[in-house]
C-alpha cells in the first residue's frame, strides 16, 4: 500500500493513473499508537485485514445464522421469525453455532482477499493504462490543462473502477479456494439441528464441533465432500469481491475527490466561501469509509443472492444425506442444480443478509481502516 499520487503534473511524461489499494492515497501512520516489528511490516495489511475481520465476524454472525436457516427452511414465515424461534428453542447460542470455523475461515478469507487484491492490482493498472487508456481513451483530456484537481481526480477514479473490480473478482475466486470447505462445515454447524428435527435422526449423530462436522463430511463424501457446491461458490466470490472493491474504492475515492483539500464536503458545492447556514460543512473521511463499506456490502450481496441461495440449497440436501449415512439411512438422489436467472423463491432472507452485509463491511472498514492509520 505505497504512498502515491493521484494527480501528477499535467506536464508529467508519464502517465500514471492508477490509485494505490485498497482506499487509495490517504491511509497515513505518521501518529501511530503501535509499531509493529520490522520482520511483520510486510505482512502489516493483512495482519490488520484479518483482526478487522474477527471483530466483524463476530458482530455479524447472528444474522449470517439467520440468514442461511431462512434459505434453506421455508418454515420460517420470515427473519423475525427465524430469530424467534431460535432463540426459544437454543438460546442465545443457537445464533453463534458454527462461529468456530468463520471466525477461522472468514477472518483468514478477507485477510487473504485484501492481500491478493492489493498485489494484484498494479499490475492490472499497468496493463489497463498500456492497453485501454492508451490506446482507447487516450491522454488528452487527463492531461488538458484547463482540468481542476478535482475534475482530474474524479478522471482517475473512473479508470480505477474496471481495475478494481477486475482486481477483486480474480481475488475472492482464488480465495474461495480455502473458504470453501469452512463454509460448508459452518454451514452444516447451522441448519444439522434443523434437518435433525425434521427427519428424526438416530440421537448423538449430530456433530458438536467443526473438527467433527469435517470429520463426519469426509466419512460420508469422500474429501472432496468438503467443497461440495464449489462452481456456485467461485463464481458468487468473484463476481461479490469484484463489486465488494470495486464499489468501495469507487464511492470512497469519488467522495474525497470532491471535497476539499482540508477534507470537507459541502451542501452547496458552488460556494465555498460563503458563511450561509445552508453552505454545510462536513468531514468526509470516516462518513466516506461508513458509507462506502455499506454501499459496497448493499451491491456485493444483491448481486449474488441468488447464486448464494442455489449454493444453500444444493449444501442442505448433502448436509441431510450425510445425516441419513450416520444414521444408517439409505442416501436420496440429489437434484442436479443448474446456474439459472434468479426467481423470487432465491430471494429469500435477502432483508438479513443486506442488513448483515452493511453491518459487516461497514465495521470491516472502519476498523481496517482505523488500524491502518494507528498502527504503523
Amino acid at each position: 500500500m505505497s504512498d502515491s499520487s493521484i494527480n501528477p503534473p499535467p506536464n508529467s511524461s508519464k502517465l500514471n493513473l492508477s490509485v494505490p489499494a485498497i482506499t487509495g492515497s490517504d491511509i497515513v501512520s505518521q501518529n501511530a499508537i503501535i509499531t509493529l516489528p520490522p520482520y511483520l511490516q510486510y505482512w502489516r495489511p493483512t495482519i490488520l485485514s484479518y483482526s478487522a475481520s474477527i471483530i466483524s465476524t463476530f458482530v455479524g454472525f447472528p444474522l449470517d445464522t439467520i440468514k442461511t436457516r431462512i434459505q434453506t427452511h421455508p418454515s420460517f414465515k420470515n427473519s423475525f421469525d427465524c430469530f424467534r424461534k431460535t432463540l426459544r428453542h437454543e438460546g442465545i447460542k443457537g445464533f453463534y453455532r458454527g462461529i468456530t470455523a468463520p471466525i477461522l475461515s472468514t477472518s483468514c478469507s478477507k485477510s487473504l482477499s485484501v492481500s491478493l487484491y492489493t498485489t494484484l492490482k498494479p499490475t492490472i493498472s499497468l496493463i489497463y493504462e498500456s492497453v485501454v487508456v492508451k490506446n482507447l481513451i487516450g491522454q488528452s483530456s487527463y492531461y488538458n490543462k484547463d482540468l481542476t484537481d478535482k475534475q482530474r481526480a474524479l478522471y482517475v477514479t473512473y479508470n480505477n473502477i474496471p481495475v478494481s473490480v477486475s482486481a477483486g473478482m480474480i481475488s475472492g475466486a482464488l480465495v474461495s479456494i480455502f473458504a470453501c470447505p469452512f463454509e460448508f462445515t459452518k454451514l452444516f454447524s447451522q441448519i444439522a439441528i434443523l434437518l435433525d428435527s425434521k427427519n428424526n435422526f438416530k440421537k448423538n449423530i449430530l456433530p458438536k464441533s467443526t473438527y467433527q462436522v469435517a470429520k463426519q463430511i469426509i466419512k460420508s463424501e469422500g474429501i472432496l465432500g468438503l467443497y461440495s457446491g464449489f462452481r456456485f461458490h467461485v463464481v458468487r466470490d468473484a463476481i461479490g469481491s469484484g463489486f465488494y472493491f470495486g464499489v468501495y474504492e469507487t464511492f470512497k475515492l469519488t467522495i474525497n475527490a470532491l471535497s476539499d483539500k482540508n477534507g470537507y464536503i459541502y451542501l452547496n458545492p458552488f460556494d465555498f466561501n460563503s458563511d450561509s447556514f445552508f453552505n454545510l460543512k462536513i468531514p468526509t473521511n470516516q462518513i466516506a469509509i461508513a458509507l462506502a463499506g455499506g454501499l459496497s456490502g448493499i451491491f456485493s450481496w444483491i448481486t449474488v443472492f441468488p447464486l448464494d441461495t442455489v449454493k444453500s440449497v444444493m449444501q442442505r440436501d448433502i448436509v441431510s444425506n450425510i445425516l441419513r449415512f450416520q444414521s444408517g439411512q439409505e442416501k436420496l438422489p440429489l437434484k442436479r442444480r443448474k446456474l439459472q436467472l434468479p426467481t423470487r423463491r432465491m430471494y429469500r432472507g435477502l432483508s438479513i443478509s443486506v442488513t448483515r452485509s452493511v453491518l459487516n463491511s461497514t465495521i470491516f472498514f472502519l476498523c481496517f481502516e482505523y488500524f491502518m492509520n494507528n498502527v504503523a
